[in-house]
């Protein structure tokens, strides 16, 4: 046992052998009814999402605020979250989307979201994610 353990260890996954251990994406939402058209995330191998760059801002009137995406990444399912909140409001939204391939061989993904504010209408987009590096 110890032998195939070790093995396992100092070869890692043979599924996963030359895949990145971190890949940069940008996320783009179709009518950018946020105020911003699209943000980069970097994706782990294990599947974890983060927020790179600034994230998409959310406006009331003259104010804004923050909503980062983070997520999770599972065989060809993309799933991005955002919470944020400011100027008296709050937003909310999981999306699951379609990538064209598992981590490591796909190179876009896309899908429907529906941010959702304790104050005023919700708001459905589409959006679309591609590698960037």
């Amino acid at each position: 046992m110890a032998t195939v353990l070790s093995f396992l260890l100092l070869t890692g996954c043979p599924d996963l052998v030359g895949v990145p251990a971190s890949q940069v994406w940008t996320i783009t939402w179709a009518d950018c009814g946020l105020g911003t058209c699209g943000t980069s995330v970097t994706v782990l191998k294990g599947g974890s999402i983060t927020q790179r760059n600034p994230a998409p801002k959310a406006f009331v009137g003259a104010c804004s605020y923050s909503i980062p995406v983070s997520g999770q990444w599972s065989g060809k399912i993309f799933k991005i979250t955002q919470v944020g909140g400011g100027c008296g409001e709050t937003v909310q939204s999981l999306s699951q989307g379609d990538a064209n391939g598992e981590y490591g061989k796909a190179t876009t993904a896309h899908g429907t979201v529906t941010w959702t504010f304790n104050k005023g209408p919700s708001v459905t987009d589409t959006w679309t994610a591609r590698l960037s590096h």
